[in-house]
This record gives C-alpha cells, structure tokens and sequence, in this order.
C-alpha cells in the first residue's frame, strides 16, 4: 500500500473527507487519490453504504401541519409588492456552530452508527447461533428418548429371559443352514415368547427364515425371524408341542415349506 494512502487511512483524514471537514488542499489531493485508488474507492463506498443503512434507520415523517406552514410562507413572500422602500431591512449575521463542534459531532454520530451497525450483525449471528443449539438440543432430546426406550426394552427383555418361569430352547440348523444358532424363550403364565439369534446363516438371494408352532399336527405361523436384532418378538401360541424354522421367500409364506426345514425342537 502507498505511504501516502496508508497516513490518510491512518490518520482519520478520509472519513474527514467523507465528512467535508478537510481544508481545500487536503480535499484536492484526496480526491485526486480516490481517481487512483481502488482501496480508497472501496472505503468511500462502504462508508456511503453505512450512510444510506443509518438514514433508513433514522428516517423519520415529516411533521403534518409542515404542509400549511409552507403554503403560509409563500404566501407571506408574495407580499413582496410592495414598495421596497416602506420596508424595512434588517441583516443579521446568520449563527455559525464552531466548526470543531461541527466535527465532534459528525464524528460521534459516524461512531455511533457504526457501533449500532456492528451490534446489529452480531446480533444476528447471535441469533443464528441459538437457532442452531436450539436445533441441536431438539435432535439431541429426540435422541436421548429413543435411547431411554431401547434401554427399557432391553431391560423387559433381560427381565423376561431370566424368569424363573421362562424356558429355554436351544436351535441348531441342519445341512441346509450349518450357521444358524439360536434360543427360543417360552414363558407359559405370561403367554409370552421371543428368540435370539447366535449366529444367522448365509441364505439365497430372496429367502427368509419364518417360524412356525406345531399344534396338534398344524403349523402355526408365528413370525419372520431378524437377523439385525438382538432380540426377535414371536407369537405365543397355546398348546404348542414343537417350534420349526424354515427357509421361505422373503416376506414369508401362508405354510411352511417341509423341505426347506432347516431347525426344530421340541417344548
């Protein structure tokens, strides 16, 4: 940056300038270095810009009887035919505020619109700030519930596979699902049941492994079995004698397919 643009900057002579308080020398070279200097120009105009944002601000309407008092003095003006020599007048030296006053003040108020622009932008990002935690407080308490209700069911479920009226029955899968692993919970008095899976077999594209209960010779659907979770919800049914597994298409079938039968066990 050139020394003598870096003083004007400096020293405050440029917003003296903007402000008509720079004597006729200064005013001329200023003004010859806003022709030359983008970095000049661009300071003229964001310092117009803060003008133009204070003026709106500020903007005031004019008083309602301003109208009348203007019609008033036109009209007093038009008296003017009169001969000049029957009137009388006086010359005053009109009042002049010092010009140090004069730039006080320009000063204090360029400085209070700037603070009272700057107060404004921070308060905005304030604003977008909150807005923000605020956004974050609500997905971290949607959060938090889901978490509170898959801990308490893993606490129904814990409760419920200890039972001392729970039982328990181990299922392993034949030639056809070698990696299928799994306990079958069955509680009676609660006429409740559920299983978990060890481990889950590789299946064909397309297939799923259902449950069924045999009662009295007749399959009895009693759900898809899911490999993601820990515990799988199944139907209780009365007077079951065995649970089977077997492999169907996704989805699930309305009866078992006997020759995809892949585990059972007897309860």
């Amino acid at each position: 940056m050139d020394d003598k643009i870096k003083h004007i900057i400096d020293s405050g002579l440029l917003e003296a300038y903007f402000l008509g308080l720079t004597d006729n020398n200064q005013s001329k070279e200023i003004a010859m270095l806003l022709s030359s200097s983008p970095e000049l120009r661009q300071r003229q105009e964001a310092f117009d810009n803060l003008l133009l944002d204070m003026t709106g601000a500020m903007k005031v309407k004019p008083p309602i009887n301003l109208k009348s008092k203007i019609k008033q003095a036109i009209k007093n003006d038009n008296v003017a035919d009169k001969p000049r020599a029957q009137m009388q007048v006086v010359k005053e030296k009109p009042f002049a505020f010092p010009r140090w006053l004069t730039a006080a003040a320009s000063i204090l108020l360029l400085a209070f619109a700037w603070v009272a622009y700057s107060n404004f932008n921070t308060a905005k990002d304030i604003s977008a700030d909150l807005a923000e935690v605020r956004k974050e407080l609500k997905i971290q308490k949607i959060q938090n519930l889901e978490m509170s209700g898959q801990l308490s069911r893993l606490a129904d479920e814990f409760a419920f596979v200890n039972n001392i009226a729970t039982k328990k029955f181990l299922l392993k899968g034949n030639a056809q699902a070698n990696d299928l692993n799994m306990i079958a919970y069955w509680n009676d008095s609660e006429k409740k049941s559920m299983v978990a899976m060890s481990s889950f077999p590789d299946l064909p594209a397309g297939k799923c492994l259902q449950m069924w209960a045999d009662v009295n010779g007749e399959m009895i659907n009693v759900g898809i079995l899911d490999a993601n979770q820990m515990y799988t919800g199944i139907k209780f049914i009365d007077n079951a004698t065995s649970l089977n597994v077997t492999i169907e298409p996704i989805g699930g079938s309305d009866h078992p397919t006997v020759s995809d039968l892949v585990a059972n066990v007897f309860i």
